[in-house]
């Protein structure tokens, strides 16, 4: 005959406790821990003085000017390359954005324009990052 000692049973530890402990520390990792720094914005590209016909057809707008939430960045053309010959760039951003929009002789590119004034049309664009 053994005289060993009965052995106590063992607590069952609920189901349920596991998942939870580990929720609770997602929870807390993610209220406590350091929120990334923000993307560095690149440097805007350079673009040369904005020519004659830009200016007449933009007046004083000029390169640091607002433009709603947007900043100009530079004033293009017209005669950019993979552009319409007539049509002069107006590059604008803001943090984490850029685009660009089209001014074009009314009627000088096919497709229909969002915006038109009385004499030429406007077109949004080349918006970076992709899917903004």
């Amino acid at each position: 005959m053994t005289d060993a000692a009965p052995k106590s049973p063992r607590p069952a530890i609920p189901r349920w406790l596991l998942p939870a402990l580990l929720a609770v520390a997602a929870v807390a990792y993610l209220v406590l821990r350091e929120p990334p720094p923000p993307p560095a914005d690149a440097a805007p590209p350079s673009f040369p003085p904005p020519s004659l016909e830009a200016r007449a057809i933009l007046g004083e707008l000029a390169v640091g000017d607002s433009v709603g939430p947007f900043v100009v960045d530079g004033i293009e053309g017209p005669g950019v390359e993979g552009q319409e010959a007539a049509a002069i760039l107006v590059h604008l951003s803001r943090p984490g954005v850029r685009m660009a929009i089209s001014i074009a002789p009314r009627g000088a590119i096919e497709h229909p324009a969002p915006e038109q004034s009385a004499r030429h049309d406007l077109y949004f664009g080349h918006v970076q990052p992709d899917g903004r």
